[in-house]
């Protein structure tokens, strides 16, 4: 299958992870980096190829509106996908993107929660999950140094209820260090410096809605402590434990301390669960299937 994939492609982003699956799949793989896109790019691409392409997928860059349009006109023997990773829908070019999402043939989602509401709009939406970024993230061993961590940033506009986790987490008797920046081998470092990893991720009222945080901590073998959200437990197979405020995050991560083995046992089960379903790898299998 030929693909020609529009994503951010920075080092660690998704498009990179993506091009990577499609290639291990078998497929034939032409990218455009929408973070250095020229314009046009992306008919630029498909005309040099003379719209061989079987699956035109993209992020949800507005840019790439008319030019997947143009694509759907020229070549109609083209299936066009949006995979959008980001579940606000606060953002200010939302009206527009309802058209863009609209008019491609596939819309895949990262919540499932949000899942009906969006097939209102468009009927062929489905739920693909993020997963492991395997050429990244991984299992390495450290000296334990705190008995819990946050990994991640904050932004006081849209993470204010995430602040008063991590507030709560700091100023217990807790052993606890908020890490900033750390990405790849450092963040799988990171990882195994914690006994308990914390997440916070948005939107604890979606189904099946978290961050790919998750998968991150998961993929370096970490015990997981997220959020509260609805389904998530089962999905995680059990072994995550869950808080509903900062509070409760201070109360659960004392019980899995006092339970440290089980819980290295847990996430030890969670992550070969999850190196063997959820990879990105995992992820292009069902889009391809999807598509088919």
């Amino acid at each position: 299958m030929k693909i020609l994939l529009a994503f951010p492609q920075n080092d660690g982003q998704t498009g990179v992870a993506l091009q990577n699956a499609f290639t291990d799949e078998g497929c034939e793989v032409h990218t455009v980096n929408v973070n250095a896109m020229r314009q046009h790019e992306l008919l630029e691409i498909c005309e040099t190829f003379n719209g061989e392409f079987d699956l035109v997928l993209t992020s949800r860059t507005l840019e790439l509106f008319d030019q997947v349009q143009q694509i759907k006109i020229d070549h109609p023997g083209i299936k066009t996908a949006m995979w959008n990773t980001d579940v606000r829908e606060s953002i200010r070019e939302w009206g527009q993107l309802i058209q863009f999402i609209a008019s491609v043939d596939y819309y895949f989602v990262v919540a499932e929660g949000v899942l009906k509401r969006w097939q209102a709009i468009n009927p062929f939406t489905f739920w693909v999950p993020q997963g492991i970024q395997t050429e990244k993230y991984r299992k390495v061993e450290a000296e334990k140094k705190y008995e819990a961590g946050f990994i991640g940033g904050c932004n006081p506009q849209i993470h204010q209820e995430r602040i008063g986790i991590i507030a709560e987490m700091l100023y217990s008797d807790i052993d606890f260090h908020w890490y900033t920046n750390v990405y790849d081998d450092k963040h799988n470092e990171a990882v195994a410096e914690c006994s308990v990893n914390l997440a916070c991720s948005a939107y604890p009222e979606i189904d099946n809605c978290w961050s790919v945080r998750n998968w991150k901590i998961i993929a370096a073998g970490g015990i997981l402590l997220e959020r509260e959200h609805p389904g998530i437990k089962k999905y995680f197979q059990g072994n995550i434990e869950t808080y509903t405020d900062g509070e409760d995050a201070v109360k659960k991560c004392k019980k899995i301390l006092h339970h440290r083995e089980k819980w290295e046992k847990n996430a030890e089960e969670l992550r070969l669960w999850a190196l063997e379903n959820h990879t990105y790898r995992n992820r292009v299998k069902q889009i391809l299937e999807i598509i088919s």
